[in-house]
């Protein structure tokens, strides 16, 4: 995989932090017109929801993949994705039962999509995250969910719906934890689906 040059990382770093503080200093009523950003899909996903958060900025133990992460990539070349990125962020860090709530009612809105990915771009950050993925899991158990994560450790505390896969990314110096391999599948970090 192709690594970026450090001033495109000094880059994406700048403009991803200007994005979210925009959102994040908004007064409350223009705030409430700002929506979480689910997309559909694409060529390499197919017909599946998927919400994403910043790159970089939600990833913890980022320092060796973020030279080599596609989501910058993305972020840099089409300035909606990064926007979109920005204000979900914001919208979890501000508001996150908003954020929940609009994913679910993506997830009702759309109900011949029989697959949601959590982060494209952006990681698990917390145990409160992981308890609302699980969540989100059991609301639809119809649906089949699944992320890659380099913070897996968040998601042991809990028990994971038959539903949510989750594949625990490594590589770039973030090694698999082998007593992890009875919850998790295990992939290189540039194999992510």
């Amino acid at each position: 995989m192709t690594q970026l040059k450090g001033g495109t990382l000094v880059k994406y770093t700048h403009d991803a932090r200007a994005a979210l503080a925009h959102y994040l200093q908004m007064d409350d009523a223009d705030f409430a017109h700002v929506h979480v950003c689910i997309s559909t899909g694409n060529r390499k996903l197919g017909k599946c929801l998927n919400v994403s958060l910043l790159p970089v900025v939600t990833c913890p133990d980022c320092k060796g993949c973020a030279r080599a992460c596609y989501a910058i990539r993305s972020a840099l070349r089409f300035p909606a994705v990064l926007d979109g990125y920005a204000r979900n962020t914001a919208i979890m860090m501000r508001e996150p039962s908003r954020y929940w709530a609009e994913i679910h009612d993506a997830i009702r809105k759309h109900p011949s999509f029989k697959a949601f990915r959590f982060h494209v771009a952006g990681d698990v950050l917390t145990e409160d995250y992981a308890r609302h993925m699980f969540a989100t899991a059991e609301a639809f158990p119809h649906i089949t969910f699944w992320t890659y994560t380099k913070n897996a450790r968040v998601l042991t505390m809990h028990g994971r719906p038959r539903n949510l896969s989750i594949m625990q990314s490594t590589g770039f110096g973030v090694p698999f934890d082998a007593r992890l391999r009875s919850q998790f599948h295990c992939v290189r970090a540039g194999q992510e689906a």
